[in-house]
């Protein structure tokens, strides 16, 4: 069994994953982002995924459609955690923000010592 697959194998799927992706989100623009982030998340670990006997094309193409599914599946548990995408973004600002004083207070004391 080998293991990853190649950016040729992977391009072959686009379609079809653009397809469910825009059944799950109702969206092109959607569907496109998700779609890209699929692909994304595929390739960063495409080390994960094994070749098995049989179809390897359709084993590869059943594990995107899972990749698809969950990151879809967690953007909408994201969504309803906040209640909108604005309220998701104003957290992540307001985290960064408090991260970024933390760093800084960090690079304070270390110029005080």
């Amino acid at each position: 069994m080998s293991s990853g697959f190649t950016a040729e194998q992977l391009q072959v799927h686009i379609p079809r994953l653009r397809r469910y992706a825009r059944a799950l989100t109702g969206s092109r623009e959607a569907a496109d982002d998700l779609t890209q982030d699929t692909l994304e998340r595929a390739w960063v670990k495409r080390d994960l995924w094994r070749e098995q006997a049989g179809s390897p094309d359709g084993k590869l193409r059943a594990w995107l459609f899972a990749v698809m599914h969950n990151l879809f599946i967690n953007g909408v548990k994201r969504t309803r955690q906040f209640g909108s995408l604005d309220e998701l973004a104003a957290a992540r600002q307001a985290t960064l923000r408090i991260e970024q004083s933390n760093h800084e207070g960090v690079l304070i004391d270390l110029i005080h010592e």
